[in-house]
């Protein structure tokens, strides 16, 4: 089973906390629950880079510690990636892979697929394009650090 959350943007995580926590964290048990009832014990989880929070360095390995996450979107992943290590202490019988997916740069050369979504983006890149190219007034930078 891939399950993938229905939300998943950092920026709309910080208004929305409890929407973030009820879709990726509960909807992970929920989904456990059911794989459990159905005899199905094999997850490969949508989870996020998120998960590592800030950095202390770089390039980020998989050992590299993870739960300083700096967002209702990432806590929500990572709690849910920490709910199913303890299924899996629980019922060794279980096999989850974790996936923590970065935001990528690039566009293919021919400009059929890129940095330019329609409607509004939820990564940095395809707004910095928009700035550069006067779609955009300015970049919102959230935070005060």
């Amino acid at each position: 089973v891939g399950p993938f959350a229905g939300l998943k943007g950092v920026g709309e995580s910080v208004v929305k906390p409890l929407e973030y926590y009820e879709n990726i964290v509960s909807g992970t048990l929920v989904l456990a629950r059911c794989m459990r009832k159905a005899g199905v014990k094999s997850l490969v989880l949508s989870s996020s880079a998120t998960a590592y929070g800030d950095p202390a360095q770089v390039p980020i390995t998989e050992q590299a510690p993870t739960g300083a996450t700096t967002s209702a979107y990432g806590r929500s992943k990572y709690i849910g990636e920490e709910c199913l290590r303890d299924l899996c202490h629980a019922e060794p019988d279980w096999s989850i892979t974790l996936l923590r997916y970065f935001n990528h740069v690039g566009a293919h050369p021919s400009g059929q697929m890129g940095e330019d979504p329609q409607g509004i983006p939820n990564n940095l890149m395809p707004v910095i394009a928009q700035v550069a190219g006067g779609r955009r007034d300015k970049l919102a930078v959230l935070g005060n650090d």
